[in-house]
């Protein structure tokens, strides 16, 4: 059995592909309630009814499940405090797969938590909640999936705890490419989108976008470098641009949160990768700008 934290889109998402038959949701919050969850989930022109067990962590011990693996599906800002509370109620060797924003949150786990597999996954998937349980899906993308840290890379290949989301992903050794990669995307989309309220599509023709667009550029060369990643500054902009295109009627993560009042992940995003220059001894002037404007949006 698969154990989903996080029964958001993405968490939903993994749900419905999984099945209901190899999956339960689990509330890891001190207050978490046991409960099942029905979703209607609209997969382009069909749509289908969805109902998986809720437990928390104390009647997930009563029911003596035999959890195989756990996604990660929190919001980043929420991931380090649920990988904790997981690490204490779980066995050691049950590995975690997160799937956050960005790359803050999952250098975090990966520094406090030594002695478990942990996985990271980066999918182009895209799902979003229109409303409380109605998941709607906005296309089959690819996820890849892949080791964190020593315990996990162990495996040149799924391992067998991981077996049931192997048809769902393909394995990559070197994931930390693709995030590195993913964040230079996101740090390109998210925060415009969110700064005005338009699709992944739009961006391009916005104020915004063309006034910080040269300077983000040359801060995200300036990162790829750092990760060794051979990217050209025109590679990376034709890398963001063409997700801009194949993404554009979508409402980014950012965005979403934003409309929902909610708290973002920009922190592990432009954040993560202001940070990032600061401490090669570069500029961070336009990744921090950003960051502290879609902060602003919450107040």
């Amino acid at each position: 059995m698969i154990a989903i934290v996080g029964a958001g889109a993405i968490g939903q998402m993994w749900a419905y592909k999984l099945g209901a038959d190899n999956c339960v949701f689990l509330d890891t919050r001190p207050n978490g309630t046991s409960k099942t969850i029905n979703i209607t989930v609209q997969d382009q022109q069909v749509t289908n009814e969805l109902t998986v067990r809720q437990h928390n962590l104390q009647t997930l011990k009563e029911t003596k499940l035999y959890i195989e693996a756990v996604l990660i599906c929190t919001k980043s800002h929420a991931a380090c405090s649920t990988a904790h509370a997981l690490d204490t109620n779980l066995l050691k060797a049950i590995p975690f797969v997160l799937f956050q924003n960005g790359m803050g949150s999952q250098h975090e786990i990966v520094e406090g938590i030594q002695h478990r597999p942990i996985y990271a996954a980066s999918t182009t998937s895209g799902a979003n909640i229109e409303k409380p349980n109605r998941l709607v899906l906005a296309g089959e993308g690819t996820t890849h999936c892949g080791p964190l840290n020593k315990h996990a890379s162990q495996h040149d290949d799924w391992p067998s705890s991981l077996a049931k989301i192997s048809s769902h992903a393909d394995y990559k050794h070197n994931i930390k490419s693709t995030l590195q990669r993913k964040l230079l995307i996101n740090c390109g989309i998210n925060a415009f989108t969110a700064i005005e309220n338009c699709s992944n599509g739009q961006i391009r023709s916005t104020q915004s976008f063309q006034q910080y667009w040269p300077s983000l550029i040359d801060e995200l060369s300036g990162l790829s470098n750092i990760y060794k990643l051979e990217l050209t500054k025109t590679d990376i902009v034709e890398m963001i641009l063409s997700v801009c295109e194949t993404t554009a009627a979508n409402i980014s993560s950012t965005l979403q949160d934003v409309r929902q009042g909610k708290k973002t992940e920009i922190n592990d995003i432009n954040g993560f990768a202001a940070k990032q220059l600061i401490a090669s001894g570069l500029s961070a002037t336009t990744n921090t700008m950003l960051t502290e404007r879609v902060n602003a949006l919450r107040n």
